[in-house]
């Protein structure tokens, strides 16, 4: 029998955005439950090891940390927490990274109250599948014919057009200033341009996933 949800962990740094998750949630849960709130994936992290949340309502548009990389962290701590991801996130290759780090539910936050709701029938779904609202499910079924990114590539070329230099991506991946500089070089590779300026080009024209 699935444990009752007393403790929720919401990370989303806009405001507005939290009041209007935590109506629904409050709403639409019968039994009283603790709601923690936090603006970045900094201090997700740190709520996390205070206290373990039952679930975690994660929006993948957080100021400090990639989605992607946000997810990845906290699974190496928290690899059983219940994850839901909650976002405004369009990018059908981005969304399929999400689920492949086993979040319990990945919603937009432009779906249905209704769809919002579900979220507490996630958390106690043991099956491992997770909810995928239909707006989500319909950009995963488009066919995209962009270079196709490793989920770590896609996160090292997050930084880079943060502004962040190859040793400060290193640091912050933990890993070696080489292993990022062959990422950049697989990346410009993959999507035939020349130099950091066409890499960025790409980016920001939608035109890598």
């Amino acid at each position: 029998m699935s444990q009752p949800i007393k403790d929720i962990l919401l990370c989303d740094d806009h405001p507005i955005c939290q009041m209007g998750v935590e109506y629904v949630l409050r709403s639409s849960h019968p039994e009283p439950f603790n709601l923690r709130k936090t603006g970045s994936g900094n201090e997700a992290l740190d709520e996390i090891k205070k206290r373990m949340p039952d679930v975690l309502v994660l929006d993948l548009g957080l100021p400090d940390f990639s989605g992607i990389e946000i997810i990845r962290m906290i699974r190496e701590i928290a690899p059983a927490l219940k994850i839901i991801v909650l976002t405004n996130c369009d990018n059908p290759a981005i969304l399929r990274q999400v689920l492949q780090y086993r979040v319990q539910a990945l919603l937009q936050k432009t779906h249905s109250v209704e769809n919002l709701r579900s979220i507490f029938k996630a958390a106690h779904d043991n099956t491992g599948i997770p909810y995928v609202d239909p707006a989500v499910e319909k950009l995963l079924s488009q066919v995209s014919t962009r270079p196709s990114l490793t989920p770590r590539e896609y996160e090292v070329l997050e930084w880079i057009a943060k502004g962040h230099t190859s040793r400060e991506i290193a640091n912050i991946l933990k890993c070696s200033s080489e292993t990022v500089k062959s990422h950049r070089s697989n990346i410009m590779a993959k999507i035939n341009v020349r130099n950091t300026a066409e890499m960025m080009a790409a980016y920001l024209q939608g035109k890598v996933k």
